[in-house]
């Protein structure tokens, strides 16, 4: 690879810039506010969790199960141990008495199939004794954490109304050394990491096809660019693109048949179209040029509405947010001022979130593409020290993961980690830890399924 694409890759790095993982609950979760200490108890809903029976399995569901509704930061969950499923008079009396909304009981129920297990699963109101959830799960012993993943995400969704985000995977990069990066998958919390991408070279920028359970990533080597697929399912990696110079950041429409992506086949990274339609049609892969601005094009994202947003410095000496409209091919710029770079969608909220330089400092900011015909006004969602950057908004719009320095008086302790906003709450929940620096966290479209 020449020294102009090393430099245009350098370049739009700078835009983008225990066993299996159950927690105990009595464990102090590392929760910071804006760089600080902070737990927000108030208003929470207390919760006693039953375990009905002295058993491993039924136990590490419990934690996993509590793990979980704590992390939404709308519940407070007690483990406890109980012979029996209470009464009407004492789960009044719980809620009376000790302000605990609901009871969970657990047991584990005997199985005629081998590996599985089967749950005895049931949530109970304690004001009224109404039973919210009385039903039988089962699952993988091998994948018992996901097991629990799975019935969290309904009491999640029945007492908030809201849809967990337990079910998704996250994959994220860890820096090893100079030339040899990485791609990490675990679970929505940063738990039961392990790599998945691990070759010579540069592997970067992920991102999951918004239908199937495939991660593209780039891979770059000194005298190479690649753009490949991953498949989940049967492991298999598949070159996608292998143009001349860089081949990166793939952004998937909703029904899979259309593909926006960069290419720096002339210098700079330019904006192109594939469209699967028009390939069959042609018998032969096309992609169609959407920018000729001499800029450096990144980070494009379809919106529901087939258009694209994208990041571009082809105006302005530094990165700026810009609208493409699809059908008159014109571009319109959403952000001013300093370096804003990142963009990330949430359909659910029609919103994007991106992070732009304040007094030195990389905040979160967010923008409502209702407003994309008048004047657009953006938000700033974060305001303390510590560099975001990085950002990508979970499917559900209740949640935005980045990369996070740490403010810390020792400058060897401010790696970058990868980070969760709770948007309700404010709270930003550190994942990850340790001296390699991660980048690039991206949480899944498809629910996990059982390996």
């Amino acid at each position: 690879m020449n020294k102009k694409f090393l430099i245009v890759i350098l370049f739009c790095s700078c835009f983008l810039v225990k066993n299996f993982f159950c927690v105990d609950l009595e464990e102090k979760q590392k929760v910071y506010f804006e760089g600080k200490d902070f737990s927000v108890s108030y208003g929470k809903s207390k919760c006693f969790l039953f375990c009905l029976d002295e058993n491993e399995i039924s136990a590490k569901l419990a934690k996993t199960i509590g793990y979980d509704l704590e992390f939404t930061d709308v519940f407070k969950v007690f483990l406890k141990k109980s012979d029996r499923v209470f009464s009407k008079e004492e789960h009044f009396r719980l809620f009376e008495k000790e302000e605990v909304d609901y009871s969970i009981y657990i047991k584990t129920l005997e199985n005629s199939k081998k590996d599985y297990c089967r749950i005895q699963f049931c949530l109970k109101n304690n004001y009224s004794n109404l039973s919210e959830i009385d039903e039988v799960f089962e699952g993988p012993l091998k994948d018992l954490v996901w097991l629990g993943h799975k019935i969290a995400s309904k009491v999640a969704e029945i007492l908030t109304g809201r849809p967990g985000i337990f079910m998704k995977e996250l994959v994220y990069c860890k820096f090893v050394s100079a030339w040899h990066k990485v791609i990490i998958r675990s679970d929505y919390a940063g738990n039961g990491s392990h790599e998945i991408v691990s070759g010579k070279g540069i592997n970067s920028v992920p991102c999951w096809h918004p239908l199937l359970n495939v991660l593209f990533y780039t891979k770059l080597t000194p005298s190479k660019s690649m753009l490949l697929a991953f498949d989940l399912k049967t492991s298999r990696h598949k070159i996608v693109a292998d143009f001349e110079g860089l081949n990166m950041q793939p952004s998937v429409s909703e029904d899979g048949k259309k593909v926006v992506l960069c290419l720096a086949t002339t210098g700079n990274t330019e904006l192109f179209l594939f469209d699967k339609d028009d390939s069959f049609r042609l018998k032969k892969r096309a992609f169609k040029q959407l920018t000729r601005n001499n800029g450096n094009n990144v980070a494009p994202i379809f919106l529901s509405n087939g258009d694209v947003v994208f990041c571009s410095d082809f105006e302005t000496s530094g990165p700026q947010i810009y609208y493409l409209n699809m059908r008159t091919n014109k571009s319109k710029r959403l952000t001013k001022g300093a370096y804003c770079a990142g963009p990330s969608y949430c359909k659910c909220l029609n919103s994007i979130v991106y992070t732009k330089v304040v007094n030195g400092v990389f905040q979160l900011f967010t923008l409502k593409l209702k407003d994309i015909d008048g004047e657009v006004k953006e938000e700033q969602l974060t305001f303390g020290a510590g560099d975001k950057q990085d950002p990508y908004w979970a499917e559900n719009g209740d949640y935005i993961y980045y990369s996070y320095r740490c403010p810390d008086s020792k400058r060897e302790k401010r790696t970058m980690q990868i980070a969760v906003l709770n948007i309700a709450s404010k709270n930003t929940h550190l994942l990850t830890s340790g001296e390699q620096p991660k980048s690039f966290p991206r949480l899944s479209f498809v629910d996990k399924k059982w390996d």
